[in-house]
């Protein structure tokens, strides 16, 4: 017969115990996590008119890891302009959810008529964006380009994971951002306007030109055209 003093010097009985009070550690959630991916577009400007609501990147906002959901307040981007572009040329700059593309999340007081180059814009959000745990969400960053833009300036936005301000639903605690996967738009590179009447067209879409004479040429906006999951908005010219 096995006494009680014989089954605790088992080694039997000591490593189930050993499993019974330590196995779930390996299966212990990952934590509130937030991953940042990014599509940088470069813009390039070849059109004298003002063109309205340009994507100049997309952000994957990614809880998939998560065990909880993550609110993010706002998000940091830094600005590059080149070929002589000055950052007045582009207004109104917004975030917008791609679920609901229509509605900037930030308004009032966190408006960004302008941005600055070589410096951090803060995307202040009206209130907190809920990335569900095991979900995420793309938030692109759309600005319009006025007029007075010249021939050949290049705009490009970029994001530190880490400058993404980020807490848990749960506990209200601070959660880092690191590097995830980025999103793919079009060829996954640059915005173009044309010449002429200007309007901003996608790469690997064709394009007609100027198809014969000025004013046979029309605008055509076609608006909205979701790629791969996100949406751009652009013009293009066709001959009649």
């Amino acid at each position: 017969m096995m006494t009680l003093k014989n089954m605790l010097l088992s080694p039997l009985a000591l490593a189930l115990v050993f499993m019974m009070s330590f196995g779930a550690v390996t299966a212990e959630a990952a934590g509130p996590t937030l991953l940042v991916g990014l599509n940088p577009l470069t813009v390039t400007q070849n059109g004298p008119s003002a063109v309205f609501g340009v994507t100049f990147a997309n952000i994957r906002l990614d809880a998939t890891p998560s065990s909880e959901d993550i609110l993010v307040s706002s998000i940091p981007m830094s600005l590059s302009v080149g070929n002589g572009a000055v950052p007045q040329n582009l207004q109104n700059c917004r975030a917008v959810n791609q679920n609901n593309p229509g509605v900037p999340l930030n308004t009032g007081t966190n408006a960004m008529p302008t941005v600055s180059a070589n410096t951090l814009n803060t995307f202040t959000l009206d209130s907190p964006l809920r990335v569900a745990m095991g979900n995420a969400v793309i938030v692109s960053i759309v600005c319009d380009i006025a007029a007075s833009n010249a021939i050949n300036n290049t705009y490009q936005f970029t994001v530190n994971p880490a400058n993404v301000a980020a807490t848990s639903a749960t506990t209200d605690t601070t959660v880092t951002p690191s590097a995830g996967q980025g999103v793919i738009v079009g060829n996954g590179t640059s915005v173009v306007t044309t010449g002429g009447t200007g309007g901003v067209v996608v790469p690997t879409l064709p394009s007609t030109g100027d198809g014969g004479d000025a004013t046979q040429n029309i605008a055509l906006i076609l608006g909205s055209l979701a790629l791969l999951g996100a949406g751009i908005v652009y013009t293009r010219k066709v001959a009649s």
